[in-house]
């Protein structure tokens, strides 16, 4: 456990920008400072408080300089020295007393703080050849399963000011907002362009899967837009490339109904890679290679190994519900997939394409 500051040690800086605070522990010589600049203004002294009187809700944090209320967080170490970096992340469900996107460091100072709001994807990016923060917030109001949601993409600049908002607005059946893009992707590539994900509700024949001809499914979308200009620059729906009965995820008692349709691909992550979308299905277990036709160049399935033969025995392979899919280029004809879940992070496949 980190040494426990008392509250009469930490002052609190805050910048011109909102949402921002930036801590400084005095009566050491260890401070936090912001990370992409900024001018800071000394606002309050001995302002944290730590409350922990509801059993069903995580300890959090109040400040006498804001109304923000962050997640008391519990840090175990191990006593040796831990890389440079900050803790970025999102604290969401009935658990937190408050969501919303959050900067902290790795001794529980807050170092920024977004809107309150669900939020999803907080992280830094390049945009332009700049850094920039993104994070994605819900503006949606009757989304049609928990794990998804309608929103909108915030991009901040190096002195957290909002430079563009990506609303993807592509009139999908059962959104509840005018901004559609779905929590689970955001991701900026090298051509300025954004990927993200969206969830229509279509129907489909699910009789191959036990359900009905003229079933409800989830149909995701992996999109590219312009950030600049909003345009929307592809659309690929695996309904049009992916057999329904490809899923490992059980039907149950989803797909007869519009309010419970059925989540049979669940994409939850896109990256571009020259030309190429590398797509990812946790119920199929399966990453796919498309090109911007929208044709399947190739697949990697979690029971069969896919177009790349059978899987390698022990080590790390990932062999089902791979989940926010990253790819690493080792050189034009090499890569190797990062599959990560929950605190694990496991090597899907070290890749040699032949072309």
């Amino acid at each position: 456990m980190r040494r426990s500051w008392p509250p009469s040690q930490r002052k609190h800086w805050w910048s011109a920008w909102p949402w921002l605070a930036v801590f400084v522990i005095t009566g050491s010589t260890i401070t936090s400072s912001l990370p992409f600049g900024g001018e800071d203004i000394i606002c309050s002294t001995n302002s944290v408080r730590v409350v922990d009187d509801q059993p069903k809700i995580w300890p959090w944090q109040e400040y006498v300089t804001s109304n923000t209320t962050t997640p008391h967080l519990q840090i175990n170490t191990t006593g040796r020295q831990l890389a440079p970096g900050l803790i970025f992340f999102t604290p969401n469900g009935p658990s937190v007393k408050e969501a919303a996107p959050l900067i902290m460091t790795d001794e529980g100072d807050l170092i920024w703080a977004g809107p309150p709001s669900k939020s999803s994807n907080l992280r830094v990016q390049t945009l332009f050849n700049k850094s920039v923060i993104t994070y994605w917030q819900d503006t949606g109001t009757n989304d049609p399963l928990p794990a998804h949601g309608y929103g909108k993409v915030v991009i901040l600049d190096a002195s957290y000011k909002q430079i563009f908002t990506v609303c993807p607005q592509l009139n999908l059946t059962g959104a509840s907002s005018p901004c559609q893009a779905d929590l689970h992707e955001s991701f900026i590539t090298p051509d300025n362009t954004m990927l993200v994900t969206a969830y229509n509700i279509t129907t489909t024949d699910l009789r191959s899967v036990g359900g009905p001809e003229n079933g409800y499914v989830l149909e995701p979308l992996a999109v590219e837009i312009d950030i600049a200009s909003g345009e929307i620059l592809f659309v690929w729906s695996p309904l049009d490339h992916v057999p329904i009965n490809a899923t490992r995820w059980p039907l149950l008692a989803t797909g007869h109904s519009k309010s419970s349709p059925f989540d049979w691909f669940h994409m939850n992550s896109i990256q571009a890679s020259e030309g190429y979308y590398l797509i990812n299905s946790r119920h199929t277990w399966t990453a796919y290679l498309v090109d911007r036709s929208g044709k399947i160049i190739w697949q990697i399935d979690g029971r069969n190994g896919g177009d790349f033969g059978s899987i390698p025995t022990g080590g790390n392979f990932v062999s089902s519900s791979p989940h926010d899919l990253s790819s690493a280029k080792k050189s034009a004809n090499s890569f190797f997939a990062i599959d990560s879940l929950g605190n694990t992070m496991r090597v899907l496949l070290d890749v040699h394409l032949q072309r």
